[in-house]
């Protein structure tokens, strides 16, 4: 672990959901923060909102030199964008990837990169999924995922790749995902593999002051409760009906997350209990 947190700058590429959780925790913490938006307002609203240096960052524009200036931890929480580009999504992700690289070309041996990747990566496989376990992208999004963590790897050896199972809490509350749609719950027997917003952020901050996270680790709860039951249970609370739950996905994948907790990561909602989502 670093013990001067104020000697820390962070920049924060992809300033989204998580990436403004991050900011204002890592603020909190005295960490010195520079964050990206894509638009003049979101720039405008992030620095009156934290006590941080805003830039306005449009990639794969070429990044200001000023956002950069001085940081030691990079951390890279850009969506792929895969239902936007779809067959284009590896190539686009990519121009973006490169033009951070280059940006960085004069620190990239000692520049501490956290990017912040997806479990999507290992696709339908079945059973218990650890960092051991080949990938096996399927969409357009993790492929694009895949394709860039092995281009961070040939280009930062200082780089944690953090793999986020999906991602619940304010504005994403899972009894909103089916509850009051006209859709069913497929695989309604599979196990869920989620991580609850504060969860994610305190993980991300682990991979920032301890210099000894590096190389790849799966980010999720322990608990594994079936679709059936955990959207059941969260539609429930919102007093949200589902249309059905169709069967099947018993054997499917559960994320182990055990690394990452051998590392001192401490889940705040390591047991999804809906009653305590921070929504």
């Amino acid at each position: 672990m670093t013990d001067d947190n104020s000697k820390l700058k962070v920049a924060i590429l992809g300033t989204g959901w998580l990436g403004t959780a991050l900011a204002k925790s890592l603020c909190d913490r005295g960490l010195q923060v520079h964050a990206a938006k894509t638009t003049e307002a979101g720039r405008d609203e992030l620095a009156q909102a934290l006590p941080l240096r805003a830039f306005v960052v449009k990639l794969p524009e070429p990044i200001p030199a000023a956002f950069l200036v001085g940081i030691t931890h990079l951390v890279i929480t850009i969506p792929p964008g895969g239902r936007r580009f779809k067959e284009a999504t590896t190539e686009k992700y990519l121009e973006q990837i490169r033009a951070i690289t280059q940006a960085c070309s004069d620190r990239t041996k000692s520049l501490r990169v956290i990017f912040c990747s997806s479990t999507g990566v290992y696709g339908s496989t079945s059973g218990t999924v650890d960092e051991e376990t080949e990938v096996a992208p399927e969409t357009h999004s993790s492929r694009a995922i895949v394709t860039v963590e092995d281009y961070l790897r040939s280009t930062f050896p200082r780089l944690t790749i953090l793999r986020f199972a999906g991602l619940i809490g304010p504005g994403r509350h899972p009894g909103r995902f089916y509850g009051g749609k006209e859709m069913a719950v497929s695989r309604a027997d599979a196990p869920v593999n989620l991580i609850e917003q504060q969860d994610a952020v305190t993980a991300i901050e682990l991979a920032i002051l301890d210099h000894d996270i590096l190389g790849v680790y799966n980010v999720c709860a322990a608990a594994h409760p079936t679709k059936r039951a955990f959207y059941g249970a969260a539609a429930g609370a919102l007093q949200l009906d589902i249309k059905a739950f169709e069967p099947g996905g018993e054997g499917d994948k559960r994320i182990d997350s055990q690394k990452l907790r051998a590392a001192g990561w401490a889940p705040k909602n390591d047991g999804l209990k809906i009653n305590e989502l921070k929504v």
